[in-house]
């Protein structure tokens, strides 16, 4: 098994996203929704098995002392 980290949104299928997290299970979520949410947040990871993408996490930070962690999924 070879796990690979990433945080670029370019490559990731909004729709397998929202089957990742609808059997983790945080419930329905709409890709464009999902895509959005994640485009928006200062630090997000995206974690692979080969070519399939298992995981998610995400946070929005003031970038000084706070940090909060969303959808962490795997």
């Amino acid at each position: 098994m070879s796990i690979l980290f990433t945080e670029d949104t370019e490559t990731i299928d909004w729709e397998r996203l929202s089957v990742v997290c609808q059997r983790a299970p945080l419930g329905n979520r709409d890709p464009v929704q999902l895509r959005e949410t994640f485009q928006n947040s200062a630090i997000r990871c995206f974690v692979w098995d080969g070519n399939g993408l298992i995981g998610v996490g995400r946070a929005i930070t003031d970038d000084v002392r706070y940090s909060v962690i969303f959808d962490a999924v795997l």
